[in-house]
């Protein structure tokens, strides 16, 4: 497969991907205050 190297560009995009997926899934758990609300769309789906 050749030489393979990882550079610095290729760890920052790595690096705001993992923290803007973060932040979006925690943005959404704080609007889940149960499991019954996750599973049950908090009654929102008709």
């Amino acid at each position: 497969m050749g030489n393979f190297q990882i550079t610095w560009i290729d760890i920052v995009i790595i690096a705001v991907y993992l923290v803007g997926i973060t932040i979006y899934g925690l943005s959404f758990a704080k609007k889940e205050s149960s499991a019954k609300d996750y599973f049950l769309a908090g009654g929102k789906i008709a």
